[in-house]
């Protein structure tokens, strides 16, 4: 189990704060997609080593977000990506043309996992051909419900909004449409009582 897997399952209680599986190949795909940036290579080589352990003569292919790792690149090809904006552009390209039994894969931070995750479902994959697993630093991407900014790679709460100044307690609420999680106002009866940022998301 991961390290968001574990702390999901320690806060069930909120439905919506994703849960966490380690990424292995399903063998029954009869086409396999990769998405995926550094800190997903260990899973990446997980399902990449389970699809040539079996044999599969199901496609795969990887889009790599920065340069190809060799240790992807010697075993399978990898298309390799600058941007994120480039790889979101290329994938909804891709998924036009995707036809029956895709299955998905991502891995990375779960800002980059639910951000790759937005154009696969607007494609049209259903929940069950898309596979996640959350990866290195817990940093959160958190939506300011007062302004509507999104603030990046967060590891503190609460947060101030760069946009509208206000001190942000960061909820476990999670919107997928979003790709964030909820940050409210956390002294809005006593402005004045401003607690110390402390690093919650490391």
């Amino acid at each position: 189990m991961t390290d968001h897997a574990a702390s999901a399952s320690a806060t069930a209680a909120v439905k919506s704060r994703p849960v966490y599986a380690p990424l292995v190949v399903d063998l029954a795909a009869r086409n396999h997609l990769l998405v995926a940036e550094p800190a997903g290579l260990d899973a990446i080589v997980r399902v990449v080593t389970g699809w040539q352990g079996q044999g599969s003569e199901a496609p795969l292919e990887v889009y790599w977000l920065g340069p190809a790792p060799e240790v992807l690149a010697s075993r399978v090809t990898v298309k390799a990506f600058d941007t994120l904006a480039a790889l979101t552009t290329a994938l909804e390209q891709r998924l036009t043309s995707s036809g029956m039994g895709l299955r998905l894969y991502l891995a990375g931070r779960e800002s980059f996992v639910w951000r790759v995750n937005l154009p696969a479902r607007e494609a049209g994959l259903r929940e069950d051909e898309i596979r996640r697993e959350a990866c290195g630093s817990k940093a959160r991407r958190v939506f300011c419900v007062h302004c509507r900014h999104t603030l990046e790679d967060v590891t503190t709460n609460p947060v101030a909004c760069p946009s509208c100044g206000v001190l942000l307690e960061v909820r476990d609420h999670f919107s997928r449409a979003l790709a964030a999680y909820a940050g409210v106002v956390v002294n809005a009866e006593n402005p004045i009582d401003a607690p110390e940022p402390e690093e919650q998301f490391p």
